[in-house]
């Protein structure tokens, strides 16, 4: 009988993140060109056109990252939360994988909410979308 209810792999997220990171900081730039100062009213800030193509660049890097961290096992860690369906097969596991016992798998239960990294979790669009 099916005694797992959901599990969430940790994926390492580094990677998504800068691209994130140099996609807000393009989009700032971008803003700044397109805004126009009162001295330059009427000229075309030259540095738009390479904004817009390296924002356009990163975006698609982006959607590489998030399509391989479904598709692919690559950016997974060794680590992941097990939803039990009831508390009974949680303490099983608990138990029959513990820490003490030099296990290659350690089982234990969750941290605190606020220890949690939620930046490294990944959920699809579609698991988004279902929930």
């Amino acid at each position: 009988r099916p005694v797992i209810q959901n599990v969430f792999i940790i994926k390492n997220t580094a990677k998504l993140q800068g691209a994130m990171v140099r996609l807000d900081r393009l989009n700032q730039a971008i803003e700044s060109a397109s805004d126009p100062s009162p001295t330059s009213v009427g000229t075309f800030n030259r540095n738009l056109p390479l904004l817009m193509e390296q924002k356009k660049h990163t975006e698609m890097t982006i959607q590489q990252f998030r399509y391989q961290m479904n598709r692919t096992a690559e950016y997974n860690t060794g680590a992941a939360f097990v939803e039990f369906k009831h508390r009974r097969e949680k303490v099983i596991a608990i138990k029959m994988f513990s820490a003490a016992d030099d296990e290659t798998i350690v089982v234990g239960p969750p941290p605190d909410e606020p220890d949690i990294r939620w930046s490294n979790f990944w959920a699809s669009s579609v698991e988004m979308r279902s929930r």
